[in-house]
């Protein structure tokens, strides 16, 4: 698009309605016959629209020379070891909550990296087996009084 900046005297912008008419009806006979391209590709801006133009793109760069330079991108070493580092700390996280719920018996299952740290690691996997031996225990005893109870009641 091709922008073209005409200065406009004060005769041209002020003109008695019967002219405006007359040159409208004539500009249409006139584009009737000519391509529209050309009207298409080309703009006119006035000298005041000119100006704030102007005005605008002076601000724009003073603004990008006063903000400064931009924050270095970060090493890809340590990128990489903090995603490493987040990843084990996820990791752990998993590993503790899976255990804590298996050993109050809120849980429904191993996750499989718990599963796989139990299997490699002596400690938890005894830890596990344990709490597992202790809820059956305890399941077993509340199982022998209800049975209990209900024949002590009946006698």
């Amino acid at each position: 698009m091709q922008i073209n900046t005409t200065i406009q005297d004060a005769s041209s912008v002020v003109k008695p309605v019967a002219n405006q008419a007359a040159e409208s009806t004539n500009k249409n006979q006139a584009t009737a016959t000519q391509p529209q391209a050309e009207s298409e590709s080309s703009v006119k801006i006035s000298t005041q629209a000119m100006a704030l133009s102007q005005q605008s793109q002076m601000h724009s760069t003073d603004t990008m020379t006063s903000a400064g330079t931009l924050p270095s991108a970060p090493v890809q070493g340590d990128v990489t070891e903090q995603y490493v580092d987040y990843r084990k700390a996820k990791a752990q996280y998993q590993i503790y909550s899976d255990m804590a719920g298996a050993m109050t018996g809120n849980s429904s299952g191993l996750s499989p990296v718990t599963a796989h740290y139990a299997s490699n690691n002596d400690e938890a996997r005894e830890a596990l087996v344990n709490s597992k031996a202790q809820q059956h225990q305890i399941s077993t005893m509340q199982i022998y009084a209800e049975t209990t109870q209900g024949l002590y009641t009946q006698a």
